[in-house]
């Protein structure tokens, strides 16, 4: 991750860039559950949610980590977001204060896995609930594709990138 980028250039203006990203959809007091959320489109689609307004992120992934990295980056943008809003609004409002919750999974470890990540993350969140569940988590191949032996390498892809969303 990139905290220097993103410090520098997504902090100075979260309302220009949840405008950019969200439109006007609020998603204050909304909860959030993201797989494969310790790298790349996971890893920003946290931070960009967070600045949009999410009151709690519930963030998944094999590489418990990163998972902390990227929570700690929603945590800083949580509070940059607060720190630029709080001089618009009136103190006697109190927005619900941000949290991070982090459940490690490997959603290519089958059904066990995914049950228990399921039934840890809801006992997190209480009877609140998810309210948007994005399932980024994802595998590739990258290899020619006369030297990959396919019947090794498919079962695990269909596995993470379709029967762990499905099931």
């Amino acid at each position: 991750l990139r905290n220097d980028v993103f410090i520098k250039g997504t902090l100075q203006s979260p309302s220009r860039q949840r405008r950019r990203i969200l439109g006007n959809n609020n998603l204050e007091g909304k909860t959030v559950w993201i797989t494969g959320a310790s790298s790349g489109i996971g890893a920003e689609m946290a931070i960009q949610l967070t600045l949009a307004g999410v009151t709690r992120m519930v963030l998944s992934g094999r590489r418990k980590e990163r998972l902390e990295e990227v929570a700690e980056i929603c945590r800083q943008a949580s509070e940059a977001r607060e720190n630029a809003r709080g001089s618009k609004e009136l103190m006697s409002e109190c927005p619900e204060a941000f949290e991070v919750i982090i459940v490690p999974v490997d959603l290519a470890g089958g059904n066990e896995a995914i049950d228990t990540a399921v039934s840890d993350t809801l006992s997190a969140v209480g009877p609140s609930g998810i309210d948007i569940l994005i399932l980024n988590a994802g595998k590739y191949q990258l290899s020619p594709a006369l030297e990959t032996d396919v019947d090794s390498v498919l079962p695990e892809i269909m596995q993470l990138n379709f029967a762990s969303s499905v099931q």
